[in-house]
């Protein structure tokens, strides 16, 4: 992913999106066959500080392969994104529409679980969703064949992250705030609370 050095982000923050936007694309990039596969990836940190995700594919899947093999994989995470409007300038005939958005990419090779592992990461993933239903109100037989032969569970080590927040870093202060609030106004709150955020940040470090 091309990132100017204005829209970079830091690790930490590339963290919280993925933990905020848990549904991704995992992309197979060990060979030209471009196989992708739209799931929601669990984010962990070990005590040694080592990140993981924990996903699984469907048995039927062919990207399910893959993970025998080992292959390595990039997941993709969108955050917040939405149109910006050149109307929102202090000179609009000057300027063109754009996008803002943050942007995640993860890289780190797949490995199959053990069974315990698996059982513990797919709870993890209903209880992280779901209010009422829990996974240990299945039938000890149904549990088993979901686990065991409907699905093929993994976890995939991360060992590089390209992030992006493209958030209008490059207007004025009067500009931001008008796009903020435009965000907000058309039902974009998150986008525009991301801005805020690295608005202010900045703001403070310009200050020091």
């Amino acid at each position: 992913m091309y990132v100017p050095g204005l829209f970079k982000i830091s690790e930490r923050e590339a963290l919280s999106v993925i933990a905020d936007e848990e549904f991704a694309i995992l992309v197979d990039v060990s060979n030209e066959s471009g196989w992708a596969t739209h799931l929601p990836l669990i984010l962990e940190t070990g005590t040694n500080g080592q990140h993981r995700l924990y996903g699984h594919f469907a048995k039927g899947n062919p990207q399910a392969e893959t993970v025998a093999n080992g292959a390595r994989a990039m997941a993709i995470f969108s955050g917040p994104h939405d149109y910006i409007s050149p109307t929102w300038y202090e000179n609009p005939t000057s300027n063109v529409p754009t996008w803002n958005y943050l942007a995640v990419h993860v890289y780190g090779r797949l490995n199959t679980l053990a069974p315990e592992a698996a059982e513990h990461s797919m709870k993890v993933l209903c209880d992280r969703y779901e209010g009422e239903w829990s996974m240990d109100g299945l039938p000890a037989p149904q549990r088993d064949k979901m686990l065991h032969h409907g699905i093929v569970p993994f976890v995939m080590d991360i060992d590089d992250i390209h992030a992006k927040a493209k958030l209008s870093q490059n207007r004025s202060s009067v500009e931001k705030e008008t796009i903020i609030t435009k965000l907000e106004d058309t039902g974009s709150g998150a986008l525009a609370a991301a801005m805020r955020v690295h608005h202010n940040k900045n703001e403070t470090q310009q200050t020091r």
